[in-house]
């Protein structure tokens, strides 16, 4: 569950930041994927 969840919200930002490539700067990408990995630890 908590795995699906962060992939459905991974695949949004992925769209999102593949639409608004030149607005989503690779700090934020990093940013959000540290605090990805911290909400939804991979085990």
């Amino acid at each position: 569950m908590e795995g699906e969840f962060s992939f459905v919200i991974f695949k949004v930002y992925y769209k999102i930041g593949k639409d608004n490539l030149m607005n989503v700067g690779k700090s934020n990408l990093s940013e959000f994927v540290s605090f990805k990995l911290k909400v939804f630890p991979f085990r």
